[in-house]
């Protein structure tokens, strides 16, 4: 059952916009389930915008063209070596995903590091609503300037230096970190997870 009242919450900040608005929004989302360790399925020729409402993602690239069945594999094995973490989406993130085509693979993947609830919609039905309400518009504009300031904040911590000050610019915006594997931060933050380590050990001695 789709609970609207989370994403009506997660637009509160667009006072501009009725709630009638944010409602009919709301409306046009579907529920989907996501156990931890499996891939949210990527919709074909379909753009897709999604809410996280619980749980925890990691988006990454991996250029293999067998896509991964577990957040856990073997150390060994050249999908993990070849996968490059791009970020994480916690509850109450709006995110898209562009469409593939047929007969296409798509070498970014979307996985659920925590079992997670996630409301999706695709772009022509919100288009059809902005029939009904222009005022929907307001509302892309909003979620289009907090993706625009996530990149460029993510832009701005991948240089900064040195290291530790990088991973403590992580661990301050990233709530959920205590939650996410070592190796997947160590691939967001481009260092080895040796070096991740000793990070860890130099903040515990600055407590």
């Amino acid at each position: 059952m789709i609970d609207i009242k989370q994403i009506i919450d997660a637009l509160a900040p667009i006072s501009s916009c009725q709630t009638d608005t944010k409602i009919l929004f709301g409306s046009c989302f579907t529920l989907q389930k996501i156990k931890k360790g499996q891939l949210v399925p990527q919709e074909r020729k379909k753009r897709m915008l999604y809410f996280l409402s619980q749980g925890l993602l990691h988006k990454y690239y991996q250029a293999s063209v067998e896509p991964l069945s577990s957040i856990e594999p073997s150390p060994a094995t050249p999908v993990e070596q070849s996968s490059n973490t791009i970020r994480f989406y916690e509850s109450g993130s709006f995110f898209q995903r562009h469409p593939i085509d047929d007969n296409k693979f798509s070498p970014y993947h979307l996985c659920a590091l925590s079992d997670s609830t996630i409301y999706q919609c695709n772009y022509e039905n919100i288009i059809e609503l902005y029939q009904t309400d222009h005022s929907i518009a307001e509302l892309f504009l909003h979620l289009q300037d907090n993706w625009t300031k996530r990149l460029t904040d993510e832009i701005i911590l991948q240089h900064q230096e040195p290291a530790l000050l990088r991973y403590q610019k992580f661990r301050e915006r990233q709530q959920s970190a205590n939650q996410i594997p070592m190796k997947f931060i160590a691939s967001y933050l481009h260092i080895s997870r040796k070096h991740l380590g000793r990070l860890n050990r130099q903040l515990l001695k600055t407590k």
